[in-house]
């Protein structure tokens, strides 16, 4: 997150720089271009210049290694140099060592546990705060592959008892060939049956094919095989597969195909005090009362359940209040945005935790609480740090 920000403010010196060459050139005609050139880059680097001042700002906004970045690049003749290596011992070092060792621990837990996003996660931030980030290469990559398998094996499970359904209503339905000459419903149900069963082979052709152009080799590799199985003298699905197969990662394993599915149901433990959900169904003169009082989510859940039971008739009503509640949810958003910027971190995450509440589809929304979350966590660890 930071390293994007010092890379934005780059980039917006670099044109800031010809801006000020370009207006120096036409208000000082007595100099040369050249001469003008230096002198607004003089100015401008003055502006631009790092000082103690600075690196303590970055750091107390969170900006660690930023901070840590600028104070490094310190030059020996700078008059701030002293202090800033005093402030990089005694304040920055200390401070980007507990969170490296923090989000280390977090990782190195989370693996334990096989919870692999977790640990990617918290492996990538670790790095963040390392000197010498390649060193957590090796466990970003390990983290990342336990992801793809895991994702393997869930799809390809998921998959197959999938096909597995679907060829047993194949072979249900050629059982009852001879009777369905003779019966019109059941012939009907037969012929719908097929057709939607061809479609789910040539959608699988299809998808497994996009993936395969995209270097997607686990879903190419799920979705091939899903069509291989219910069409198995497919000769462009073999063709596909071959391709898949030639591309596929050594690290990588797929399961073993089984001869029959069996799987075993959860048993379920009730207790005896456990009461039936019953669903309150609203009018539509109720749900607006609770978008006039701003209970919005109390809003969209009624009129989630008012279009359950009402049908098509309640989709435009649905809508309606779903319109409501994404525009608050943009307005939330908007305040935490502002309250981002002004670096009021806490502020900035209730807000957009109350966005992604409303709107918890909304990727921008999900993106920017993720990263005020992570800022929010390093400032308190910070900040406990100072208390000590």
């Amino acid at each position: 997150m930071y390293g994007e920000v010092w890379v934005r403010s780059v980039r917006y010196l670099g044109v800031l720089l010809v801006v000020v060459t370009l207006s120096a050139c036409a208000s000082i005609p007595s100099l040369t271009q050249g001469q003008a050139g230096k002198e607004a880059m003089s100015q401008t680097s003055e502006k631009f210049k790092v000082n103690v001042a600075k690196i303590q700002a970055a750091f107390a906004s969170g900006k660690v290694m930023q901070a840590y970045t600028w104070a490094k690049s310190m030059k020996h003749d700078d008059v701030d140099y002293a202090k800033s290596q005093k402030f990089l011992k005694q304040v920055i070092n200390p401070a980007r060592l507990r969170l490296l060792r923090h989000y280390k621990a977090i990782a190195k837990r989370a693996e334990r546990q096989k919870k692999w996003y977790q640990a990617l996660f918290n492996y990538k931030q670790a790095a963040e705060f390392s000197a010498k980030p390649e060193v957590f290469d090796s466990n970003i990559q390990s983290m990342g592959r336990h992801i793809q398998q895991n994702r393997l094996d869930i799809l390809l499970a998921q998959r197959r008892l999938e096909d597995h359904a679907w060829l047993q209503g194949m072979q249900a339905y050629a059982l009852s060939r001879d009777m369905g000459e003779h019966d019109a419903i059941l012939s009907a149900f037969s012929i719908k049956f097929h057709q939607e069963l061809d479609h789910r082979i040539e959608q699988a052709y299809i998808d497994a094919a996009a993936y395969a152009k995209q270097q997607q080799w686990v879903p190419a590799y799920v979705l091939a095989e899903s069509h291989l199985r219910l069409l198995p003298d497919s000769a462009r699905g073999e063709a596909l597969m071959v391709e898949v197969r030639k591309n596929w990662p050594a690290w990588l394993k797929t399961s073993k195909k089984p001869k029959h599915q069996a799987y075993k149901r959860e048993r379920k433990v009730v207790t005896p005090i456990a009461k039936k959900h019953v669903e309150v169904i609203l009018s539509k003169d109720e749900i607006l009362a609770l978008l006039q009082q701003k209970k919005w989510s109390q809003a969209q859940d009624a009129a989630y359940v008012y279009r359950k039971h009402q049908g098509e008739s309640a989709e435009a009503f649905f809508k309606q209040v779903e319109t409501q509640v994404k525009a608050e949810a943009d307005t939330l958003f908007q305040a935490g945005s502002l309250a981002f910027r002004h670096e009021h971190i806490d502020q900035a995450v209730h807000l957009w935790g109350r966005a992604v509440e409303l709107d918890p589809q909304n990727e921008r929304y999900l993106d920017a609480l993720q990263r005020a979350v992570v800022l929010q966590d390093r400032l308190h660890l910070l900040r406990q740090d100072n208390k000590k």
